[in-house]
């Protein structure tokens, strides 16, 4: 009677222990659910898209532009945040410590993030490395440009002044540094003027003159071009541009070894020069659906079509690539950190 006893509680005990198992086996199953993220968290919520420059740049452009087509793709709605200044270094870091939970992602330079960490900038609470790369809008060269009103038509009129004023936002951005460093190559003596805000009033400066030259994105620039407002004089890329096969490269015009190594980082630069990111800590998950819906976003033919006719290109790049490319150039970039330093310790 005894042993039928013992043999009944051991059977009421392994159950027990077979049914606890199997409520936490549930129980873990729910927490891997929840801790799952998909394009179905996306619907219904609000996203935040920061944009590290203010409103009517060529950064919030393409912001706008995209954002109704990520709302499109997702069902979240989207709301676009500017924190401009300091070449987008105060709206980076906010990106930086957002909370990453897959509803916060950001637009912004690559370029400026890859010569912030060359330059180690102190402003910039951010790493390279670290950083969470969601898909490359595009990547597209930047353009030395002066005023049509001035007297300057080409480098070799650069070449006989005495001073050059060059206009920017700040002394940290990397078109203040291709700019620098193109200078101090060629021995021409360039004065920047700082404090302006974003390139709208750039251009705005340029048209009072203000300064002679400024350096901005190809399709910031086209416009102008077309108009007759503005000069083209010098282009920061791998080749001539199709728009302006006329007007040629930093590559072409390196007399040194030296000077073409440089072109080269900064041609390498700007092939990484507008993309979305992510703040890091963001789950694999998170990161993968947000890579996988800018896939389609940015495949959009109503998107590309959009895009087209507002000079506004798209060249999409998967964010796994543009990781490797941005890790490549900040490698490049070590070989000129003295120079970018002695620069940066002459602007202060």
């Amino acid at each position: 009677m005894k042993s039928r006893s013992l043999i009944i509680a051991a059977a009421l005990g392994l159950l027990i222990l077979i049914f606890t198992a199997a409520c936490t086996f549930e129980s873990m199953d729910e927490q891997d659910r929840e801790e799952t993220f998909s394009v179905d968290n996306l619907a219904g919520q609000t996203v935040t898209l920061i944009v590290p420059h203010g409103a009517g740049g060529g950064y919030d452009t393409y912001a706008r532009l995209i954002a109704p087509f990520l709302e499109k793709h997702t069902g979240a709605t989207v709301v676009v945040e500017n924190i401009s200044g300091a070449a987008g270094v105060p709206g980076r870091n906010e990106l930086w410590f957002a909370e990453p939970d897959g509803y916060t992602i950001g637009i912004s330079a690559y370029s400026s993030i890859i010569m912030n960490e060359i330059n180690d900038l102190e402003a910039a609470e951010y790493s390279a490395k670290d950083f969470i790369y969601l898909a490359k809008i595009t990547g597209e060269p930047t353009l030395i440009a002066t005023g049509a009103a001035g007297n300057i038509n080409s480098f070799q009129d650069l070449v006989q002044m005495e001073m050059i004023k060059y206009g920017e936002p700040s002394v940290v951005d990397d078109t203040y540094f291709n700019t620098m460093v193109f200078g101090n190559d060629h021995e021409l003596n360039i004065l920047p003027v700082t404090g302006y805000e974003g390139t709208a009033e750039l251009m705005l400066a340029l048209f009072r003159n203000e300064f002679d030259i400024l350096n901005r994105s190809l399709s910031n620039l086209l416009g102008f071009i077309d108009s007759g407002e503005v000069i083209p004089l010098v282009l920061n890329g791998f080749t001539r541009s199709e728009q302006l096969p006329d007007v040629p490269t930093m590559l072409e015009l390196a007399d040194s070894e030296t000077a073409k190594d440089h072109a080269f980082l900064f041609a390498t630069i700007v092939e990484n020069s507008r993309g979305f990111l992510a703040p890091p800590g963001m789950s694999p998950d998170a990161v993968s659906t947000w890579q996988e819906v800018l896939e389609v976003v940015l495949s959009d033919p109503e998107l590309l079509e959009a895009a087209n006719r507002n000079n506004l290109p798209i060249n999409y790049m998967p964010g796994e690539e543009v990781s490797d490319l941005i890790m490549e150039a900040v490698r490049l970039g070590e070989g000129i950190k003295p120079l970018i330093k002695k620069l940066a310790e002459e602007a202060e």
